[in-house]
C-alpha cells in the first residue's frame, strides 16, 4: 500500500458506519473519495489537510459535522451536505480557500465558532431560502455564524455588522422567514434599514417592502426617492417613483415615471 500522502482515490466499503477522527488527515494527494450511505458519523479532523480534495458528497444520514472536519482542504470547491444534518462544528470549513458557494440544509439548527474562518473566496451562502453574501461584512468571517442564527431564530438582537443585518432582514422579508419578527425589526428601524437596503442594491427586497404598503407612505416616499437618486440607484428610484404614481399619486404630470 502506498504512503497516505500518495493515495489519490479512496472508496469506503458499504456497511462501514463510522469514519474515525483524523482517519484521512494528511492524505494530501487525495482527489476523490466515495462514501457509502451506511456512514452515519464522521469524526473530528476526518478530512483535515486533504489539500487536493476538490469535491465531496456526504452520505444522507450524517447528522453532525464535528470540529475542523474539512480544515485546510484548500482545493475544496464543492460540498454536498446531507438533508438531515443538524450541527456544523467549530472551524469545520476553516481555510477552505477554494470554496465559493455553499448550501446549508434547513435542518441545521446549531453552528460552532468560526465555521468559515479563512474561506477567502466564499461569497454566497444559501440557508432556509435566504442568500447571504458574506463579502458585505467588514469583518468577513467572524460573524457569519451569527447571521445564520438570526435566520434560524428570527432574533435580530444578535450583534453583527449592521449592513449584513440589513441585508439579511431584507432577504428574510422577501421569502417570509420569521415574518412577525422581521417585520417588527424593519419597522422599528425603518429609515436606516431601508437606506441600508438601497446602499446594498437589494432591489427585490425593496420592491416587496414598498409594495406591501406597510412602510412607505406619502409622507416619507420623496426622501427615499431622493436618497436613491443621490446614491445612483436608478432602478430603485424608478421602483419608488412608480409606486408613488400608482398607489400614492403625483401632483404634477411631468413627475410620472414608469419602469
Amino acid at each position: 500500500m502506498p504512503p497516505v500522502n500518495q493515495i489519490e482515490k479512496v472508496t469506503i466499503e458499504e456497511g462501514v458506519n463510522n469514519i474515525a477522527p483524523e482517519q484521512f488527515r494528511r492524505y494530501t494527494a487525495l482527489k476523490e473519495i466515495t462514501i457509502p450511505d451506511s456512514v452515519k458519523r464522521i469524526g473530528t479532523y476526518a478530512f483535515a489537510d486533504c489539500r487536493s480534495l476538490e469535491h465531496i458528497d456526504l452520505p444522507p444520514y450524517v447528522k453532525n459535522l464535528y470540529q475542523r472536519v474539512f480544515m485546510n482542504c484548500i482545493s475544496l470547491k464543492e460540498v454536498n451536505l446531507p438533508d438531515e444534518l443538524k450541527y456544523i462544528g467549530s472551524q469545520a470549513f476553516a481555510s477552505c480557500m477554494a470554496l465559493r458557494e455553499l448550501t446549508i440544509p434547513d435542518s441545521v439548527t446549531s453552528f460552532g465558532k468560526d465555521v468559515f474562518c479563512g474561506c477567502e473566496k466564499l461569497h454566497v451562502l444559501h440557508y432556509m431560502g435566504v442568500t447571504i453574501q458574506p463579502d458585505i461584512f467588514h469583518n468577513r468571517w467572524l460573524k457569519v455564524e451569527r447571521m445564520l442564527e438570526i435566520i434560524q431564530t428570527g432574533d435580530f438582537s444578535i450583534s453583527v455588522n449592521l449592513p449584513a443585518k440589513y441585508h439579511t432582514a431584507g432577504r428574510m422579508y422577501l421569502v417570509g422567514i420569521a415574518p412577525e419578527q422581521t417585520k417588527a425589526y424593519i419597522k422599528s428601524k425603518f429609515p436606516t434599514v431601508f437606506r441600508g437596503l438601497i446602499d446594498l442594491d437589494e432591489t427585490e427586497a425593496i420592491e416587496k417592502i414598498v409594495t406591501s404598503g406597510e412602510f412607505v407612505s406619502r409622507r416619507n416616499i420623496d426622501k427615499y426617492i431622493e436618497y436613491a437618486i443621490q446614491k445612483g440607484k436608478a432602478e430603485i428610484s424608478l421602483i419608488l417613483m412608480n409606486y408613488k404614481n400608482e398607489k400614492i399619486g403625483y401632483r404634477e404630470p411631468e413627475d410620472l415615471f414608469r419602469l
